[in-house]
């Protein structure tokens, strides 16, 4: 099976997901509860990393072949 650009699209997507998820997870582990999980700074942090991974999206969709 040959790769297309839709297959590497989802593999990019997944890798960034498990970037996320271990960026997220000292942020997590600092929680003392997970009311903390709804505060500013801590949603702040979130979107920053939720950022990072539709930039990495996109980044590899418009790499050209």
């Amino acid at each position: 099976m040959t790769m297309t650009s839709q297959h590497t699209a989802w593999i990019i997507l997944v890798s960034a997901g498990g970037m996320m998820a271990g960026l997220m997870a000292n942020e997590v582990r600092e929680l003392t509860s997970w009311a903390q999980a709804t505060t500013p700074a801590f949603m702040a942090g979130f979107l920053a990393h939720v950022a990072t991974v539709v930039l990495a999206w996109v980044s590899g969709r418009l790499l050209p072949k």
